[in-house]
């Protein structure tokens, strides 16, 4: 029988998901690793795997949010932090050889088998689409086809190296029981889909040398004949649901472009809490917490009680250190939702 994720579990995820995205009080989680610093090349007898970050399909709210990828050794240890990653950054993760699991933390979990050879170079792309209440990644496998494109390349040499900080490593250990949920809740139904829907890292997909965009006439981005087994991975590679994973770098847009979108929504549904709440994520963006704060102020208002919307408020609020209005956030949400509250409490302690 199918488990089905019960609604309570899904409002502990998406507040999760908000407390991580959310814009006050969060900086610190990755910092930029100039490529001098970054081991680019697989250790001896290892296989490197880049994790990268590509922008959505359009401008929205998720380029503006940040993925948490793990590494999953076993069912009953807890799951290893790859990186939590803003859109555009990449980051250089190391493994043994062998069969390994993955896992990405949004609305649900999503996952990724990986079977990799000693001394090679992997490329896996995190993508994001809008779920129904948070956002929802996936991974992506790059074969070296794909490696060779010009949008790639572009997707590449515009992606920031980073690597993790205390910051990440703690929100990972503090957080790690909600994460552990996660990964209960969406395994077994990832588990149940088709064959072709669950996406694989293949052996042949690595190339040998360092991490680092591959010329197109390379040997080491040469295309390669798929076997038969891997067809159903291919096809899965295409079914994610997210339009034009490696589009253009020319068309990413930056905050000002995002919150131009987001106000003329506002303006057509004014009613729409949604509609305000991404024009709140927007503005988090450019790092204007006044118009932040005003924007979920709205969406509080057209949803009174919503958990999502109260916990990016209290986000906010911690990040421009307003012991008040956290104060009348932090006692709404105890009326309707007291788990929430201690959480908030225990995020955002102000001096």
């Amino acid at each position: 029988m199918t488990k089905s994720n019960s609604p309570q579990s899904l409002l502990i995820f998406s507040v999760f998901s908000m407390c991580l995205y959310g814009y006050g009080g969060h900086i610190g989680f990755i910092k930029d690793a100039h490529s001098a610093t970054v081991t680019v090349t697989p250790m001896e007898g290892k296989a490197l795997i880049v994790f990268v970050r590509a922008p959505s399909s359009d401008v929205t709210s998720l380029d503006y949010r940040r993925s948490p990828v793990f590494e999953i050794t076993n069912s009953k240890s807890e799951p290893e932090l790859v990186g939590i990653l803003p859109v555009k950054t990449k980051i250089a993760y190391q493994i043994d050889p062998g069969k390994h699991l993955f896992m990405v933390v949004g609305e649900i979990a999503e996952f990724m088998t990986a079977e990799v050879l000693p001394n090679s170079t992997y490329y896996v792309l995190v993508l994001a689409r809008l779920g129904n209440r948070a956002a929802i990644y996936s991974l992506k496998a790059i074969d070296k086809r794909e490696q060779i494109s010009k949008d790639f390349k572009e997707l590449i040499d515009s992606s920031k190296w980073v690597e993790n900080t205390p910051v990440s490593l703690n929100w990972a250990s503090s957080n790690m029981a909600s994460v552990r949920s996660a990964q209960s809740a969406s395994y077994s139904r990832w588990a149940q889909r088709p064959e072709s829907e669950r996406p694989h890292l293949l052996p042949d997909d690595g190339t040998g040398g360092p991490a680092q965009p591959i010329s197109g006439g390379s040997s080491g981005g040469a295309a390669v004949e798929r076997p038969m087994s891997s067809a159903a991975a291919d096809k899965s590679r295409s079914s994610e649901g997210v339009a034009s994973p490696m589009r253009s770098t020319n068309q990413f847009q930056g905050g000002s472009g995002l919150v131009a979108v987001a106000e003329k929504a506002v303006v057509a549904r004014p009613n729409d809490a949604l509609a305000w709440r991404t024009l709140g994520d927007a503005h988090a963006s450019s790092g204007d917490l006044t118009k932040v704060a005003k924007s979920y102020e709205e969406a509080l208002r057209l949803t009174p009680g919503d958990s999502q919307t109260l916990a990016s408020l209290a986000s906010t609020y911690c990040g421009r250190y307003d012991r008040n209005q956290l104060s009348v956030v932090i006692e709404k949400t105890r009326a309707t939702n007291p788990s929430l509250s201690e959480q908030i409490v225990r995020k955002c302690i102000l001096p």
